[in-house]
């Protein structure tokens, strides 16, 4: 459900423990509140942004973030449809 790189966690929590999952998913909430303000300040009209930011990270422009996320989604997208020509269960 919730998916945060190390240093993310580090800056989340520092003094963390990242091998404890409870810890990991408090800090991937943490994040995306983070990322809900940040849209909320740059483009409170636009919530996809939010999810842009969690994918891409909070320091770009909206459009930007935007940008880097569809690009994420799709190489994604391509992995799935790799996976079910190759007949591999997901």
């Amino acid at each position: 459900m919730l998916q945060v790189t190390r240093p993310t966690f580090r800056g989340m929590r520092p003094a963390g423990d990242w091998n404890d999952l409870e810890q990991v998913f408090d800090a991937g909430l943490h994040y995306l509140r983070v990322c809900y303000q940040k849209q909320q300040q740059r483009a409170p009209d636009d919530p996809l942004v939010v999810f842009a930011y969690y994918n891409a990270g909070g320091k770009w422009s909206p459009p930007v973030a935007k940008k880097k996320a569809k690009r994420h989604v799709s190489r994604v997208e391509a992995v799935f449809r790799r996976m079910e020509r190759l007949e591999v269960g997901v």
